[in-house]
């Protein structure tokens, strides 16, 4: 989450020896919410922990499956003040021993991934703490509105499962797993109309499309769709940010249309962030193959791309894109990867369904790091706060974002 400056071939080092310095007692407050929060923060399973030697492996693991889970578990149990959320939870470490002891480990080598092991040379130079955590803003979830042909609207996430609307031939229908199905049935007969699914600033959701295909929504999105594609194209209309796995058929192509420009494919799965607030809009192709049309101009996109057209451009900008940053939102994380702070606190903003504001010029520093997005938004200002280059103050669903190092006690 930090500087990409600092020298990236003495992280195990550095974090076993901040690890020691924790189980043993002697760590900082500064260094104590470090270890605690990618203690809480990071899942078992990343690639990087495998970039480890044998022994740095074991070593850490030794030490944090020992004094270190140890050491937490008391913190836990001796409840902290300023660490119980709302009912009493514990916010920072919600007892999540077994996935994420390792997970620490791992997280030593992300962090090392994203330059954020500036974090440990900075560490005890300065006694600077996060703020103190006084209101939490609990995350987004699994919210939408689906607008039918005649104007109906159905709030998706008080519907109970099952049968939700029948729109001529069709059965729409909502899932256990939260989300919404479009199901042809035979002989009902009657015509096309033409539904549009909204997701609020905090909400996200999961859609099948009456060809199969299917959409993750992302928040403060929508995207308008018929119930039954039967001409000549599958054409919808997307405001916002979505991820699609596109149903195979040759005869049929898929049609994306967002801020004036069209994604044409046949079956492939892509992001397409066409965001009003944001200065570009992205098409990002996983796989298969997509061909974006705006202006007349026509640019083919190969797996692994993004095409991006910034307001006010002439033309489309081709380049490799970073998958995980890009498709983060649709696994669950923030990912932050030569961030300004201005983008991140839009992200921030839509899924916490927040007002943000600016008290001064926002730091200029550029922010790295890998975040769930299930926490509550005080634990990711919390971790932001980490960087000492910017901290928040708290003024119910406002968030002022402030640059420089954090003082105690400045949110409320």
């Amino acid at each position: 989450m930090l500087s990409p400056d600092h020298p990236k071939n003495d992280h195990p080092e550095k974090l076993l020896a901040l690890l020691k310095k924790y189980a043993e007692g002697h760590a900082t407050e500064e260094e104590k919410a470090f270890v605690e929060l990618y203690y809480n923060y990071f899942n078992a399973g990343e690639d990087g922990y495998e970039a480890l030697s044998e022994v740095e492996k074991r070593d850490m693991e030794n030490l944090l499956w020992g004094k270190v889970g140890r050491r937490i578990e008391e913190i836990e149990g001796a409840g902290e003040a300023g660490r119980t959320g709302p009912g009493g939870r514990m916010v920072w470490m919600e007892g999540r021993r077994k996935r994420l002891i390792r997970g620490l480990s791992v997280a030593a080598v992300l962090l090392l991934s994203l330059g954020s092991v500036y974090l440990f040379s900075r560490l005890g130079k300065k006694s600077v703490q996060p703020a103190a955590v006084a209101k939490y803003l609990a995350p987004g979830g699994n919210r939408a509105v689906l607008i039918l042909g005649d104007g109906t609207r159905i709030t998706l996430d008080s519907a109970v499962n099952g049968l939700v609307a029948q729109q001529g031939g069709v059965r729409v229908v909502k899932t256990a797993t939260d989300e919404l199905s479009y199901q042809a049935t035979a002989g009902t007969g009657g015509g096309v109309s033409y539904n549009t699914m909204e997701t609020p600033r905090g909400g996200q959701y999961r859609l099948s499309l009456p060809d199969g295909t299917r959409v993750w929504l992302n928040s403060a999105s929508s995207i308008r769709y018929p119930s039954a594609f039967v001409g000549k194209d599958r054409s919808v209309e997307l405001s916002g940010e979505a991820y699609f796995e596109v149903a195979k058929d040759s005869k049929k192509p898929f049609l994306v249309r967002a801020r004036n420009m069209e994604v044409q494919v046949l079956g492939t799965e892509f992001n397409l962030m066409a965001y009003a607030d944001e200065e570009e809009v992205q098409t990002t192709l996983v796989t298969g193959a997509v061909e974006v049309v705006k202006d007349r101009q026509r640019q083919q996109v190969r797996p692994g791309q993004q095409a991006a057209w910034a307001d006010g451009s002439s033309s489309f900008r081709i380049g490799q894109a970073d998958l995980k940053s890009v498709l983060a939102w649709k696994d669950g994380f923030f990912r932050f990867d030569n961030g300004g702070i201005a983008a991140i606190m839009r992200q921030i903003a839509r899924w916490y369904d927040v007002e943000v504001v600016y008290e001064g010029a926002p730091p200029a520093e550029q922010f790295y790091g890998f975040l769930p997005r299930q926490e509550y938004a005080s634990q990711i200002l919390d971790a932001l706060e980490l960087t000492h280059n910017v901290h928040f103050r708290m003024e119910g669903k406002r968030i002022v974002v402030i640059a420089g190092p954090g003082k105690k006690g400045r949110r409320e």
